[in-house]
């Protein structure tokens, strides 16, 4: 059943709702959202909890994108965008920014069906975050998803990140006016202690 974009995630607050959810089955209704993100590991990307799309093989990897496109094209409204991180991992250095590469994707009627199609690739050269809750891994600054947000949404919409990793996309979403649905199926218990944490202190 299609969640509601209303639900209560901390004590007396709607700030933002977060959905424990498999990327290929999201469980929200058709057309819900005004823009998506989707940050999903890189292929062959290792993670404490391997599987999903933690995989080195290709084919796969591709299968699985191809089944969360189909659901972010099914959630989002038509001709609004989706971005979806690269699967090459960021070029690495000893020091400095990264490279981080999105892919943007617009929702349009090809023969007569609603699919994605590709736009152009975005890049930005980033420093990645160190979240104390998220200790084994690195996290996408604060700063660039305050940019895509501005780019492909407006105050006020609904705005969903896919794979929502350590929250910043919410943190960005909540100081820009816009109202976050958070998805992830492994690390929803870290995000929301974490959100939550910050909302009450904001307070």
């Amino acid at each position: 059943m299609a969640a509601s974009l209303k639900g209560k995630t901390a004590k007396n607050a709607q700030a933002y709702l977060l959905l424990k959810a498999d990327a290929g089955q999201i469980p929200l209704r058709h057309n819900c959202v005004s823009f998506v993100i989707a940050t999903p590991p890189y292929l062959g990307a290792k993670r404490f909890r391997r599987g999903d799309y933690c995989t080195g093989d290709l084919e796969l990897y591709r299968a699985q994108i191809s089944r969360f496109l189909t659901e972010a094209v099914r959630i989002v409204e038509p001709y609004r965008h989706i971005v979806l991180i690269s699967r090459r991992p960021p070029v690495w250095k000893s020091r400095g920014a990264r490279t981080i590469i999105f892919h943007l994707l617009q929702k349009r009627i090809v023969r007569g069906c609603w699919t994605h199609k590709y736009i152009r690739s975005i890049e930005f050269q980033t420093h990645y975050m160190d979240v104390k809750a998220f200790p084994s891994w690195w996290a996408l600054p604060i700063k660039l998803y305050r940019t895509l947000l501005d780019r492909y949404s407006q105050p006020g919409e609904t705005v969903a990140h896919v794979f929502s990793g350590s929250g910043n996309s919410c943190i960005a979403a909540l100081e820009m006016g816009r109202k976050p649905v958070l998805i992830d199926l492994h690390y929803h218990r870290r995000i929301r202690r974490r959100l939550n944490k910050r909302i009450q202190f904001q307070r």
